[in-house]
């Protein structure tokens, strides 16, 4: 909390971010939590706070968490102005007080605030994601999954899938990840793993595919694939291995929201497969 020249002790606080997070759930907060992409945007959610003498009927001020409580004998005030409604400081202060809280906005202000955007992005990324995987729960109870949808996932009449099904989503997965451009996969420990997966399987299962697959659907793929190796695609003490695994590599993919966007835009068919593994029940997927 830096003095101005004037002597006025002054600080800036996200609570409004953070009522936005807690009220995920509206329709509303997501809408202006989806439109934030720079600390700019922050400024209308970050309030200007001054420090003053506590008053005997004074009202603590609730602030965001992990913010430094006033020292004894003062109290924080809500000056009623955000960032956004005067970037430059109130009007009411001299021209020296604007300048060092311009100065304090430059040097420190924004730093946090870029702190806090990518602590929001993360926790919208994480709340999204949660909340799509208790709806598309309860759709797969319900029976009505869009993955399901005829014309969606190429299996009208039978919507679930198998290991063939699962291994071909990751090889295109694999493939659409290889062929991006440098920076627009966002790295991480899924997309480790899932090369990891591929190299092994190419490995030990001489009959899947090494190189890039050739363009087509999933299902088709699968079915082509699953026709020309069955039966004994699996050593029998080893099929039961090969099934839990591919599912737990499509459930780590699932598991990692930053992928999600990437690959709905460029193998949806395949995201489709690896989404319907992770929520389905063991009875919900064919194996």
């Amino acid at each position: 909390m830096p003095q101005l020249p004037s002597g006025i002790h002054v600080a800036i606080d996200s609570a409004p971010l953070t009522e936005l997070l807690e009220t995920w759930h509206l329709d509303a907060s997501r809408e202006k939590l989806s439109d934030l992409s720079s600390i700019e945007d922050l400024y209308p959610l970050t309030r200007i706070l001054e420090l003053v003498p506590a008053q005997p009927k004074d009202e603590a001020l609730v602030l965001a968490d992990k913010s430094f409580a006033p020292p004894g004998q003062m109290t924080i005030r809500d000056t009623g102005f955000r960032l956004g409604d005067c970037p430059t400081g109130l009007d009411v202060w001299t021209s020296d007080d604007k300048r060092a809280f311009q100065e304090y906005v430059k040097t420190r202000v924004n730093a946090y605030l870029q702190s806090q955007l990518e602590t929001t992005r993360k926790r919208c990324a994480d709340l999204n994601h949660s909340f799509l995987k208790q709806v598309e729960s309860a759709w797969m109870k319900a029976g009505v999954h869009p993955s399901q949808e005829p014309g969606w996932d190429d299996w009208p009449d039978n919507p679930d899938i198998d290991v063939f099904d699962q291994l071909v989503a990751l090889l295109q997965c694999r493939d659409v990840i290889a062929a991006a451009a440098p920076g627009e996969v966002p790295t991480g420990n899924a997309v480790d793993r899932l090369q990891g997966m591929i190299a092994m399987a190419v490995g030990a299962l001489p009959w899947l595919p090494k190189a890039v697959l050739p363009t087509g659907q999933t299902a088709q793929l699968a079915d082509a694939l699953r026709k020309a190796v069955e039966p004994g695609a699996f050593a029998p003490d080893r099929r039961d291995w090969w099934v839990t695994q591919v599912a737990i590599e499509c459930n780590n993919l699932f598991n990692d929201p930053a992928l999600e966007s990437f690959l709905m835009a460029n193998a949806p068919k395949a995201y489709g497969v690896i989404r319907l593994t992770a929520i389905s029940t063991p009875d919900g997927t064919k194996l």
